[in-house]
């Protein structure tokens, strides 16, 4: 104990000491206009989330009805665009100070683009379960992360450090706790209810048939599993096993779904068909019904693929067979709900989607290399 005490201390004084300056490559950074109207047909959206290599951030739960963005091109339409820079250490001039405190309705006394993010973003901001505040843009590393329970930047190497001295301290832990798998093994029914109690919170045309959840028609369906999580941190998956696209089909799971009939949570899914006869995936979110992309991939979907979605702190995911298509995407919009479950919505009468396996767990820390996850159910 002593020894794991003594590198404790000699970890946290090296990771006190500040961090040189990363070089940022050439970025647009820009703050976008809000289009959609918020409808399943027409979702709010930056003018930059389907840009290649784009990130977005909604700035709308802090009040500011902008998207922030950054992407290595600029979007083809400008029209009301506030540019920031070409780099997040790109110095701020007075002009765009001005224009900035005018969309903030705040003064602006940063002196770089990347001083303004995190001033604007981590007062609201919640760690992921490594302990780490992490802010995304669009990369596979986040433009800025410190530790979360330290008041000086570390890029995170505190949080770092200390788990991997948990690990060896106690490589027999248990990291994650299983909520859920539902299988439908079950006789064909109206109602979802089989291994676990679910309930349809909006639409009915979800069921079992044949061993697997299935809907058909020009519906909207959304269930969820009458269980809670520890935590709201979580991941959710399921495979789409079959589905037609007479219209444009649409299946996935959803995350941070609470107890109520309300429509508030995030979702992972696939959209079959969508014109001009393509699909996607998609991370969305909706909050008391209003629906917002955050996040897509052009990769189309296929019959058998697995879908999953990972809500960790303010950072949310999506995987498919595994491989990460979606994010992370920074959002602060969705806290505190423990629950979780599936979609379906079609857009003509022979629309199906049929979904099997689904699970929904607690997010764990990472894995030990030196022993594995322990589940229970």
């Amino acid at each position: 104990m002593k020894i794991i005490l003594l590198l404790m201390s000699a970890l946290l004084m090296w990771a006190s000491v500040p961090l040189a300056p990363l070089a940022q490559a050439v970025r647009n950074v820009y703050l976008s206009p809000v289009d959609g109207s918020g409808t399943d047909s027409d979702p709010y959206r930056s003018r930059c989330v389907s840009m290649a290599g784009a990130g977005n951030i909604d700035l709308r739960p802090l009040g500011i009805a902008r998207f922030l963005c950054a992407s290595d091109t600029l979007p083809p339409d400008m029209t009301g665009v506030l540019l920031l820079g070409d780099s997040l250490k790109g110095t701020l001039t007075d002009a765009q100070k001005t224009a900035i405190a005018k969309e903030l309705r705040a003064p602006v006394t940063d002196s770089t683009v990347e001083d303004l993010i995190v001033k604007l973003l981590s007062p609201h901001l919640r760690s992921g379960r490594d302990g780490k505040i992490k802010i995304w843009l669009g990369q596979q590393v986040p433009v800025h992360q410190r530790t979360s329970w330290i008041p000086f930047q570390d890029g995170g190497l505190v949080a770092d450090a200390t788990n991997v001295l948990i690990d060896l301290a106690s490589p027999q832990v248990a990291w994650a706790t299983t909520l859920a798998t539902e299988t439908f093994q079950c006789a064909d029914s109206a109602s979802l209810t089989c291994v676990h109690t679910w309930t349809e919170f909006l639409g009915t045309a979800l069921a079992i048939v044949s061993n697997a959840a299935k809907f058909t028609g020009a519906t909207t369906n959304e269930a969820r599993l009458d269980a809670d999580l520890a935590t709201d941190d979580m991941e959710v998956k399921a495979t789409i096993t079959a589905f037609v696209n007479g219209g444009e089909a649409r299946c996935g799971v959803i995350g941070r779904k609470d107890s109520t009939a309300t429509r508030t949570y995030y979702s992972g899914h696939g959209t079959f068909d969508v014109v001009p006869a393509t699909g996607e995936w998609r991370l969305t979110k909706r909050v008391a019904g209003t629906s917002t992309t955050l996040g897509t991939n052009a990769t189309d979907p296929v019959a058998n693929d697995t879908v999953k979605l990972r809500d960790d702190g303010s950072s949310h995911s999506v995987y498919v067979n595994d491989t990460l298509l979606i994010g992370p995407i920074t959002d602060t919009a969705i806290v505190g709900n423990t629950r979780a479950g599936i979609l379906g919505i079609g857009a003509a009468a022979s629309d199906s989607c049929t979904m099997d396996n689904m699970i929904a767990y607690d997010y764990p820390l990472p894995q030990s290399r030196r022993s594995p996850i322990l589940w229970f159910n």
